[in-house]
This record gives C-alpha cells, structure tokens and sequence, in this order.
C-alpha cells in the first residue's frame, strides 16, 4: 500500500485498522478528535483547552 499513496497515509490507515489510535469524543456543537500518531498529543491537548473564546472565533 505505501508504494501507492504516501508512507504516512499508508501508516495511518494500518493504526486505524488495528485499534491503535485515540479518540477524544466531541461535545456541545464540538467535533470529536482522531489522534492517529503520538507526537501528535501535545499539539491536541492544547487545542482542546483553549476551544473557541468568543463569537469571532467561531465565525
């Protein structure tokens, strides 16, 4: 399969497949979370904290 898309999208699909990912449920009008690589945690955490702060964040 890496030898037709990108390494990264081959490997991200493999995760999927074999239950080796993490899902952060969504809540109140907020999308779920699909952390497909661990180095990827940090850069999520942060986003789940700081959620949206006024009505122009939303627009």
């Amino acid at each position: 399969m890496s030898e037709i898309i990108d390494p990264k999208i081959a490997e991200a699909i493999v995760r999927v497949r074999k239950g080796a990912v993490e899902v952060f449920p969504g809540y109140d009008g907020v999308y779920g979370q699909l952390l497909l690589f661990p180095e990827q945690k940090e850069a999520l955490a942060k986003t789940l904290k700081t959620g949206q702060q006024n009505l122009a964040d939303f627009v």
